[in-house]
């Protein structure tokens, strides 16, 4: 975790950026509950769907991976079809991981985009 020691993290809030909202979704209502995850934000290709979610949950609807800071976000959950699936969850993953950002892939993982965009 962006080398920070574990027990300082729990200390803090984490701000979460939420990518897809289709099964996304399931994610905003989980951090809705928590009381140590923020949502930061929602990326998205700014349906009416999108955009009527994030202002439910008060947040920006980002269209685009360049308009967050991610500098501001500590998670990001990304739940987009992946390349297995005809999708682009996998260079939003790695969009974000190089921005130095931890990222949770929701969708299948197909090996071969795994290993070109997130192992090192």
């Amino acid at each position: 975790y962006r080398g920070t020691y574990r027990s300082e993290v729990m200390a803090e809030e984490i701000r979460v950026l939420v990518a897809g909202t289709g099964f996304g979704s399931y994610y905003l209502k989980a951090i809705e509950k928590s009381d140590k995850l923020k949502l930061a934000g929602i990326l998205s290709k700014g349906s009416e769907h999108s955009r009527r979610i994030a202002e439910q949950y008060s947040v920006k609807c980002y269209t685009d991976i360049s308009e967050p800071d991610l500098k501001n976000i500590d998670l990001a959950v990304v739940a987009v079809r992946s390349l297995l699936s005809f999708g682009k969850g996998g260079v939003i993953a790695k969009q974000i991981a190089e921005k130095g950002v931890t990222v949770l892939e929701e969708q299948p993982v197909y090996f071969a985009e795994a290993e070109k965009y997130l192992i090192r």
